[in-house]
């Protein structure tokens, strides 16, 4: 199965191909690179480094969430188009189980990431064999809360720690930081297992929260 995954949540976005679960093409796009116009030609650098035809792809996967919302429309908008003109199974992948996956670890992971405002999105994951399950679900919550919360037996990973982990009060287990940021290999990785969208229309980021704009609007 050849999947192109996608992870745009970050200010770099990843690409990625794989050719049953086996990464074929995989590359970190410039900081300017999460524009449509941008993301297009770094999915057409990809299939040519991996001389594929657009048409060859069976799954088109991307992170729907939690994340930036100007990264995830992006990500999101440029794989319904691309799934759409192609007839391709698109799927949608959350954003902290990509991050617990990655971790090199047996057991409870927690994966974080910002939620602005002081706060965090975070979810808790039993993790057996690079597989996550999810044991709850995201939460957004005060980020001096959740670190006085998190038990010690769990690890924790995800991009907002680069920003909390110099201003922990107590120790906390991190994955390496290398572990810390998503990457579209894992997306798409991950996409093998699941279940794709009805129709590309079907597919939507989730956001969790309003926008700071939107919530202005609702208190006027």
């Amino acid at each position: 199965m050849k999947i192109l995954g996608l992870e745009t949540t970050e200010r770099r976005a990843t690409v990625a191909l794989l050719d049953n679960c086996e990464v074929v093409v995989e590359f970190t796009l410039s900081d300017e690179a999460r524009s449509a116009s941008l993301l297009a030609p770094g999915i057409q650098s990809a299939l040519q480094q991996a001389q594929w035809q657009a048409t060859d792809l069976d799954r088109i996967a991307v992170t729907v969430g939690p994340g930036s919302f100007t990264g995830l429309r992006v990500g999101v908008t440029t794989a319904k188009t691309l799934a759409y003109a192609l007839g391709t199974d698109v799927i949608g992948v959350n954003t902290l189980a990509v991050l617990a996956s990655q971790v090199d670890h047996t057991g409870a992971v927690e994966s974080v990431m910002d939620a602005q405002r002081n706060e965090v999105f975070r979810q808790r994951f039993d993790v057996r064999d690079g597989v996550a399950v999810a044991c709850g679900d995201v939460t957004i919550e005060d980020d001096l809360q959740w670190q006085q919360e998190i038990e010690d037996n769990v690890v924790v990973t995800g991009p907002v720690l680069k920003k909390l982990e110099p201003q922990f009060t107590r120790d906390i287990q991190t994955a390496p930081t290398t572990q810390w940021i998503p990457l579209a290999a894992t997306v798409a990785r991950l996409a093998a297992n699941l279940e794709p969208a009805g129709t590309p229309f079907e597919l939507n980021p989730i956001y969790y929260r309003k926008s700071a704009a939107e919530e202005k609007r609702s208190t006027h």
